[in-house]
């Protein structure tokens, strides 16, 4: 069985590189803390393969679920984000067929 996997890959033009997370399947949770949520209206994310959706958890309760298109270049997804709280664990759950990549997440005081 395929893991994610962290990967980085270089921007030509810019001099930098940035990381993305890999392989992401059907089922794959991708945990990451701490964040004050408490004020968040929304999230956005930048993800690239073939869709689906993206359920975004503190680990108890959903706060928010994305739907993502498939495309094989960065697209960003948003959705509305409820729930939150002061010190907050953010948990991604990936529902859907294929793999996607994550290379962004971001968190939103207002809608969208």
């Amino acid at each position: 069985m395929m893991r994610p996997i962290l990967r980085r890959t270089a921007e030509i033009g810019k001099g930098g590189e940035n990381g993305y997370i890999a392989n992401i399947r059907r089922g794959s949770m991708i945990g990451t803390k701490y964040y004050d949520t408490h004020s968040t209206l929304s999230i956005s994310v930048f993800t690239r393969g073939a869709g689906g959706k993206l359920i975004v958890s503190d680990g108890e309760q959903t706060l928010a679920e994305l739907e993502l298109p498939a495309s094989q270049t960065w697209q960003e997804s948003a959705a509305a984000f409820s729930g939150g709280h002061a010190r907050c664990a953010l948990y991604f759950l990936y529902e859907g067929q294929g793999a996607i990549d994550l290379r962004a997440f971001a968190l939103k005081e207002h809608l969208h």
